[in-house]
């Protein structure tokens, strides 16, 4: 270790300065920029009606983009109606972020984001919502899943997947014991990199498709600059240059 002794005020002071250093370099390479701040992006917060793909965000329906901002029908919603990102006029198969005017005692509030799948005979259809990351770094990501009612014959399978590899999943619908208030927790944490995606998906397993709501919040913590971590690279190697000197 390299000391210094330091004259102040008629007092001899020991100056560790490879400590010292360290210490400034952190504070300029902060002051700078170096170290970012970390990103959080909530799926309900960010929400658009008009945007699609809305940054980060983009909004699916069975696989393609949904390109069409239309009213929700075929479960009452009273004046002005509930925006609804789908392909079609109408219908309920699509994704909405909830405005209150639903007129069912529905397990939902407003702010919160929800969907119906598209379920028939023949036919099963899925919802999806992914996240594209615009940035390198560890992504805490938290929130939960959950039925905003319970009728018979009703069920949803969801999934959680970064590039397509499963990271979480499970079911809601009839007789489950989840609710907003106990949701089917999310709570995850990995690494991720620029345009990696992150995907939601909802499909139903039981004859017909259903409502299914989802909070979700991805907080992302940098990576540390390319700068900071050049400097630290060479004032280590100073170090240890001096060491062996």
């Amino acid at each position: 270790m390299e000391v210094k002794q330091m004259q102040r005020d008629g007092h001899t002071r020991i100056i560790n300065t490879h400590r010292a250093f360290a210490i400034v370099l952190v504070a300029v390479v902060s002051t700078c920029g170096g170290i970012a701040e970390a990103e959080l992006y909530d799926l309900s917060a960010d929400w658009s009606d008009t945007e699609n793909p809305n940054g980060v965000w983009t909004y699916l329906k069975n696989g393609g983009v949904a390109t069409n901002s239309t009213l929700r029908s075929g479960d009452p919603f009273s004046s002005p109606g509930q925006p609804m990102w789908s392909t079609g006029s109408g219908g309920y198969f699509g994704w909405s972020k909830s405005n209150g005017t639903n007129e069912i005692d529905w397990d939902l509030e407003v702010g919160d984001v929800y969907g119906h799948t598209l379920g028939t005979l023949y036919v099963k259809q899925p919802l999806q919502i992914q996240w594209t990351s615009p940035l390198a770094g560890t992504a805490e990501v938290s929130g939960g899943v959950w039925a905003i009612r319970d009728i018979r014959s009703r069920e949803n399978y969801w999934s959680l997947s970064l590039n397509g590899s499963i990271l979480a999943d499970g079911h809601v619908g009839r007789g489950d014991p989840y609710s907003r208030s106990n949701p089917y927790l999310i709570d995850l944490v990995f690494d991720v990199d620029f345009g990696d995606v992150l995907e939601f998906y909802a499909i139903p397993t039981s004859l017909y498709g259903d409502y299914i709501a989802l909070d979700l919040a991805i907080n992302v913590v940098p990576v540390p600059g390319a700068v900071l971590l050049g400097m630290i690279g060479l004032s280590v190697a100073g170090v240890k240059l001096r060491k062996h000197a």
